[in-house]
Formats: C-alpha cells, structure tokens, sequence
C-alpha cells in the first residue's frame, strides 16, 4: 500500500485568547499523510513555524493538557516569502520548510539559507507494558480521550551545530546545554522532587539554538532530554502521539539576530504574559519567617519611618497550626487582630502578602471537606498518596471542584481580612510520587508538569471571580509551566545557598529562565540557608546581591539567617533580615532607591515582552553579533532591557571586574553609570570597582554620552 497524501488548506480561526497580541488572519496550510504504519500531519503554525504531529492510528487535534495555546496564532503579512505553500510531502511556512518521508523521518529547513535544522529519524513508539495497562490502566480517560492506546515515545534527531539555550531552571547554572565536551541529559521529573531540585528546578520543553531556530515539544507528560550540539533524544513517558514545533527567524527582520523574533514566535504559541501589576515592581520585603502580629507592625513600622519604600510585605510559612487550615491560628494571640494589621501595612503603602501550602494534614479543618469529595491525590488503587517528610496529602488542581474548595478557604481564611496576594510555596508538588499520582482520571506520567499551571489557574481564577482585578493578581511561587505566565505566576529560584558560587549561578541562570518564557523571576537576595548575617562576608555578598537584584524584573529578599531566632510563644524563625540589621544599611538603602527611579522602566519592558515575548533580561548574544558575546566568560554579564549593561560583582573583596562591551554604532557609546566615564564598544575592559558600586553601563548616544562625563 503506497502512502496516502492529502492536501488540504482551512481558514485560520483568530484565537480568542486575550494575551495574544493582534495578528492579521491568513490562510493555514495542513498537510496529512497516511503511511503504512503511521498517520501525520504538519500544520503551519505561526509565523516560520509549522507543528508536526506523528501517530500510529489517528491524531488527536486538542490534547486536554498541552503547552501549546489550543488555536495556532495567525500570520503576519510582514514575512518576505510566501507564507504558506505546499508540495508532494512538504510544508513552507514564511522561512521554514518541513520535508515528511514515507518511512515517517522529516526534516525542517530554513528556507533563507537552506540549512537543514532539524534532521530527525521517525518517532518511537513503545506499547506500555501489561502491568502499566494493569496497574494505571486506560479503564480511565487520557488527555487525548477515553480509551486511547498511550506510549512511551522517543524520537532523536540532529541539529544545526550550536549552542542551546533555554530548557527552564536548573539549580546547576548552567546556560548553555549540550556542548560536545559536556552532554547534557535531565528527568523532568526530577524537577519535582525536593530532594533533588531543593525547590530550584523547573523543566519547559523550549529551546533556543545558537543556528538561529527554536523547538517545544507539546508534552505535559513526565520524560527526559538528551541534548549535545549535534542533536537531541526526547523520551516521554505516556502519551499518544509525537508532538513537535519548530521555528525560525522571519526573514527581513529589522533586528541583528534571530532570537528576538524567535521569542515572538514562541510567545505567539503558548500564550504572552500578562503587563506586570505596578506595586510589584517595588521592592518586597521577606525573611523566614515573621512569627506573630506585633513583630510584623514593629518591622513595617521602622519601614515606613525611615522612609525606605516596601511594594509587597511577605507573611511566610506556619502561622497556622495544621498544614490545610489556610488561616491564621490564633490560639496563642499571635494573630489577633489581622484586620487592623493588614489596615496599617495599607496605610504605609504595602501589599501584605500570604504563604499557603497545597497539602492537607489529617488534622486540618478542611481535611473532611477534601477526603469525602475526591480532592486529593491518589494512586491507582484509590488510596491517597502521603508526604513520607510530615504525612500530608497534596490537594487536586486539575479538578474544578478542588480548585474552588481551597479558593473558598482562602477568601475565609485570608481574602476576608484584605489579603489577596498569595505566595504558593512547594508547588511542583513537593511530596510527590512521580509515576504513581492520579490527579481527575489522569496520571501523573501524561500531565505531570503541567500541574503547577493548574495550581496557578486556581488562584487566578478565584481572584477573579471574587472581584479582584487582574492588574492586582500576582503569585509568588516555587513552580511554574508552560502556562502560568497566563495565570501571573511570578517564579523564584528555590531554597539556594547564601554563598558566593551560588549567587553566580543564579547569575547564570537568569537570562535561561527568561528565554524559554518565564518573565516574572527573581532569587532569594542574599540567598536562603546558611547566611550568618554577623559575618563580614555574608554582608559584603548581601551587598552585591541587592546590587545585582535591582536589574532583574522583581526585587524581592528573603532567606533564613543565621543564628536563628530562639522559640517563642508562636514558634521559631530565622536571624533578622532587614537593612538596618546590615553594617552597609546605607548602600542597601542606595540600591532600593535606584530601583525605585527605574520602576517606569522596568514595567515598560515588561510590557513589551507582554506584547511580543522579547524578555527584558537578555544574554548579550541575544542582540549583539559579537563573537566575544557568545563567550564563557560573558555568560556572567547580561543585558537588562536595550540600555542596561548589567555585570555584578561575584568575588568577595573585588577591586575590578572584567566586562565585554560590544560593538555599537559609529554615534553610541557605552557609558558607565557610577562614574560616568564613555567607552567604545568591541572591547573587554577592566572596571575598577568599590562595595558601593559595580560595572552596570548605559547605552548612550555620543552627545549624551559627552554631556553625561562633563
């Protein structure tokens, strides 16, 4: 039986999604091929973009739980080449072109210079085994549908040779993957188990390649990557079909590189974030952990009368008694006037902020509510799945019921006395069982990843539907997915080291997180465990901490200082966390005010990457053709927005840093900030530096470049 080829084109339907920038509507192109063994079908998908999906029987159009946006994006009229033709077995979209075989091997080319960037070898397709069809059987609905035959499938493939970026947040730092002398390979699930991620670790299945292309797989599902700079092997670990989206640069681009419409494309697909609310650009104010009423009023109070300027004040972990209560526990007067403590935190200008974890204790006031209604987590048997660490029991997201029970225990445990901002800590879950959850008739294997996204929709929606506005939702969590940038999810980098190589490598990190589309980030400044706030060295990386955390898009401290604060009536907590703890108050409370002069700033590059995907933190290749960009030695420089040159200091009693400034135009220099000296770009230089300033340099016209050193 020869293959069957079926050409075909359908109206575009214009997504409905309200956070995809405008997009003109143009024809989309799908082509179908029926093999002797397998179905596919390439759909152009965005501008340069085409989706391939591979199948042993039928393909399934909208998976339940996918990163992708249910609808493809429309098209632009800007693209130089046609936007979408078809031939025999291929597809070309804009630039790039997809070749489909009969024996289900493709290739993606770029249609500019015909590179081939992706050269794959058909999918493998593995039948579970019959004790996975026993053990978590198909008796349940999968994401595609009831019934569904579900596989373990891997696919390898080369690639343009390159560097690639992305992949998420990895507690190692490293920012580039899979260098021929470094093969990189990581478990998404891995990411949440505590023991293995410390909270640090989020796995999104987008790349960006040096080659100038990108990649997601559309998987919520549990598996693995593989990735060197010849190619890459993806494994996941139940799904039903092969599911892949690949781009390229437009071609008559204004721009110097191929990432910032690369960004475009991608945000285009999986839906752009939200404009960050305004409050949260200002500085938030957090420690482990404040423990009572009085302390908390005593803290803020000093705030405010030394007019230093807290957006957000954070209300951390165990101020209730059972994991599951959602509320303040009163009992020991800790907590006994929550109304007019959060009255005089609005009065000083603050957002009061409240941590809630989503496991249930036995003991808890909603433990009843949740175990009688099938709110929780289960295995294949019906029994719940229990914390080994504390014996608790995550909650459900992906059940609409359960979503709406813990959102009800937060309006009375929390909303009802003015506190609507929420820090969703352990959030991967922490506690889970990869490979055993059932969460709403799906296991955990098909849409693992996806379930903080679930988490996030729960309080976004809640707010909503209680009458807060979205310009005033934003979440604090540990977690996040392809997704939650929907929901306003607003990630930190885990329970770090407070040390100087784990600064760098939050750092290094940085710029990763924002590439594969996570635009709302920050670190714990000065970092969580171990930071003894007496010692010299600890204040002199705080110092540097801050400096560096003023240039990322939210500006937040917070950590367990040591010694610790001895028990009290309302528990224990860490050292004291505040500037004025700190022999360098006065250089803190510089750094804080500069943030402040630059909130305009920061939010209107926010709202740019809302409305194209381009993120404010920037690697330097990322707008500069310099090979020294690319370098080793600059991965710890980056840019912040288009006029920031931000190099923080990462060595204790530094005198001078290193720092590339790449070429600019015959009519711009670089100007550094602190001294106001210019420098032509296309060099590497030495900057002197002291604790009260560091290499951050402006990009400037000449003129004012001259005028700023007179």
């Amino acid at each position: 039986m020869l293959p069957v080829l079926v050409l075909f084109a359908v109206s575009l339907i214009a997504s409905t999604h309200a956070r995809i920038s405008p997009r003109i509507e143009e024809p989309l192109c799908t082509v179908i091929k029926q093999g002797n063994d397998f179905v596919a079908r390439l759909d152009a998908w965005g501008d340069d973009s085409i989706r391939i999906r591979i199948a042993l029987d039928n393909i399934q159009a909208v998976p339940e739980v996918q990163a992708m946006l249910p609808d493809p994006p429309a098209q632009s009229m800007k693209q130089s080449v046609k936007p979408c033709s078809y031939i025999a077995d291929s597809l070309t979209n804009g630039n790039l072109k997809l070749n489909l075989n009969d024996d289900g091997t493709f290739q993606a080319i770029r249609v500019s210079d015909q590179s081939v960037l992706v050269d794959s070898q058909m999918p493998d397709f593995n039948a579970l085994n019959t004790w996975d069809t026993d053990h978590w059987a198909y008796n349940d609905p999968s994401i595609y549908a009831s019934k569904y035959s579900l596989f373990n499938i891997s696919v390898t493939y080369k690639h343009s040779k390159g560097l690639i970026y992305g992949l998420g947040e990895h507690k190692t730092g490293q920012m580039r993957y899979g260098t021929d002398q470094a093969p990189y390979t990581h478990l998404f699930e891995d990411s949440q188990v505590y023991s293995k991620s410390s909270g640090g670790d989020v796995s999104i299945p987008f790349y960006m390649s040096q080659a100038g292309f990108g990649v997601l797989m559309n998987q919520a599902g549990y598996g693995s990557i593989s990735i060197d700079q010849q190619g890459a092997t993806w494994t996941f670990n139940s799904t039903h079909q092969f599911d892949m989206w690949i781009t390229t640069a437009s071609t008559g681009q204004h721009e110097a590189t191929p990432f910032p419409s690369i960004s475009r494309h991608y945000a285009d697909v999986v839906g752009h974030p939200n404009p960050l609310p305004h409050f949260a650009s200002g500085f938030w104010q957090s420690k482990d952990r404040y423990r009572n009423q009085s302390e908390i009023l005593s803290i803020t109070g000093e705030f405010n009368r030394l007019q230093i300027p807290v957006e957000v004040f954070v209300i951390d972990w165990q101020h209730w008694q059972y994991l599951g209560d959602w509320n303040f526990y009163d009992l020991k007067n800790c907590w006994q006037d929550v109304d007019g403590m959060v009255k005089t935190l609005t009065s000083y200008g603050m957002h009061t902020m409240i941590s809630a974890w989503p496991r249930l204790d036995r003991r808890s006031s909603h433990w009843k509510e949740f175990e009688s209604n099938g709110y929780l987590t289960y295995n294949a048997t019906g029994g719940v799945i229990v914390n080994p660490t504390d014996s608790t029991i995550v909650y459900d997201p992906f059940n609409p019921a359960a979503r709406a029970a813990l959102w009800s225990a937060l309006v009375n445990g929390y909303v009802q006395h003015g506190i609507h901002l929420f820090w969703l800590d352990a959030a991967e879950p922490e506690g889970s069982a990869p490979g055993e959850q059932w969460w709403s008739g799906k296991n955990d294997r098909e849409v693992g990843m996806a379930w903080p996204v679930q988490h996030h929709k729960m309080i976004f929606e809640g707010s909503i539907s209680s009458g807060i506005p979205e310009s005033e939702i934003i979440m604090l969590t540990r977690s996040v997915w392809i997704g939650s940038q929907l929901y306003n999810g607003f990630l930190w980098s885990g329970d770090i080291s407070s040390d100087w190589q784990s600064f760098g490598v939050q750092v290094r990190l940085a710029p990763n997180v924002a590439l594969s589309g996570i635009h709302w980030w920050s670190t714990d400044i000065g970092g969580y465990f171990n930071g003894q706030y007496e010692s010299d060295d600890f204040q002199e990386m705080l110092v540097r901490w801050f400096q560096w955390g003023a240039f990322m898009p939210i500006f937040r401290t917070h950590g367990h200082r040591q010694p610790s604060e001895e028990n009290e009536i309302c528990g224990g907590g860490g050292g004291p966390n505040e500037l004025w703890t700190y022999t360098h108050q006065d250089i803190i409370t510089g750094v804080i005010m500069q943030r402040e002069k630059m909130r305009d700033y920061v939010e209107h590059h926010l709202n740019i990457a809302s409305q194209t995907g381009i993120p404010i933190v920037q690697p330097m290749w990322y707008n500069f053709t310099d090979d020294e960009c690319w370098s080793l030695q600059s991965e710890d420089q980056y840019m912040f927005g288009p006029d920031y040159l931000v190099a923080p200091v990462l060595a204790a009693k530094a005198t001078s840093r290193s720092v590339y400034l790449p070429k600019l135009p015959s009519n711009e220099q670089w100007v550094h900030y602190f001294s106001n000296k210019a420098y032509t770009g296309g060099q590497r230089v030495d900057i002197p530096v002291t604790l009260a300033d560091f290499p951050l340099f402006v990009r400037s016209a000449k003129q004012q470049a001259k005028e700023a050193h007179e």
